[in-house]
Formats: C-alpha cells, sequence, structure tokens
C-alpha cells in the first residue's frame, strides 16, 4: 500500500512540475517531502523523486 502512496506523490509531483516547467521544483519538492512524511513514509520521498527526475 505504501508504495502505492508514494507512486501517487511521485506523479502529482512530476505533474507539478510539468505544468509550471520547474519555475517552483523546490517548492514541490519541499511539499512531497512533507506529504510523505505526513503520510508516514519517512525521508524517503524527497530524495528518491529527485532521481527519477534527473
Amino acid at each position: 500500500m505504501q508504495q502505492y502512496g508514494e507512486q501517487g506523490l511521485d506523479k502529482a509531483r512530476d505533474a507539478a512540475n510539468d505544468a509550471t516547467g520547474d519555475k517552483f521544483s523546490d517548492q514541490v519538492d519541499q511539499g512531497h517531502g512533507a506529504a510523505s512524511d505526513a503520510l508516514g513514509f519517512g525521508d524517503k520521498g524527497g530524495d528518491q523523486g529527485d532521481d527519477k527526475r534527473n
């Protein structure tokens, strides 16, 4: 179940970055990390997401 939640957050982050042309990528990444932490996914969210986008 956690895997699907993380995938959803990653897709939402990617969609937000695509929609804004990465103009707000720092803020989007902060929101991704905060949501990941709030959902109990720990600090895995922010670091892994950066690797997937690059």
